[in-house]
């Protein structure tokens, strides 16, 4: 009957150094931070979906062709490390993280008003300042 050896005392001094390093680098892969500057002055409007349809503007020359009026301004940071969660980029994460925020405050649209991209050796990072409108010519306003 095979028996297995019990582990050196030297061998489970080194795995568990390994295992805490492993678990920082996992919890450290992403993160997300958006703050709404100006909280909406109601969030009756807010949709239980956070994937509901919203529209996205993202080039700064763009602006809805409809009368609308902002709701609240936010402010996104998204950082991800490359090996463990890919790069963080606009078309991706931020507007998912964005689309999640217009939904909760009854937004119709977001505009971003700008963003940089960067990275930094595993780490890369979005920081998108956006405004988050609402159509006036919506028949359930």
């Amino acid at each position: 009957m095979a028996h297995d050896p019990e582990p050196s005392p030297r061998m489970r001094i080194y795995s568990q150094p390994i295992v805490v390093i492993l678990a920082a680098a996992t919890l450290s892969a992403c993160s997300t931070t958006t703050s709404l500057r100006t909280p909406p002055a109601g969030y009756a409007n807010a949709r239980a979906d956070s994937n509901c349809k919203v529209d996205i503007y993202a080039d700064k020359s763009q602006k809805p062709q409809r009368p609308y009026r902002v709701i609240t301004q936010a402010e996104s940071s998204i950082r991800q490390n490359v090996f463990f969660g890919g790069k963080a980029t606009l078309d991706n994460e931020a507007f998912a993280e964005l689309r999640k925020q217009a939904c909760k405050v009854g937004a119709d649209a977001v505009v971003i008003s700008d963003y940089i991209e960067s990275s930094a050796t595993e780490m890369s990072h979005i920081y998108v300042w956006a405004d988050l409108v609402r159509y006036e010519d919506r028949t359930d306003n």
